[in-house]
């Protein structure tokens, strides 16, 4: 993935922590209905991405390209 690319919030069902879930359920309420967002900036494994008017540091795990 590069700056400017599509992308979307897809984390895998594999880990099941509490932690994994509530991480997962903080970031869905951030991005709201804005499913795609944009790469601002790439950081080793983490990207900074816009979704609407909110920026987010996921790392790339969490992300699919569209």
């Amino acid at each position: 993935m590069n700056v400017g690319d599509l992308v979307k919030f897809s984390p895998d069902g594999k880990i099941g922590s509490l932690s994994y879930v509530k991480y997962c359920m903080r970031t869905k309420s951030q991005i709201g209905d804005h499913k795609i967002g944009i790469i601002l900036s790439i950081t080793d494994k983490s990207f900074l991405v816009l979704f609407g008017l909110k920026r987010i540091v996921i790392h790339q795990s969490f992300l699919e390209k569209v």
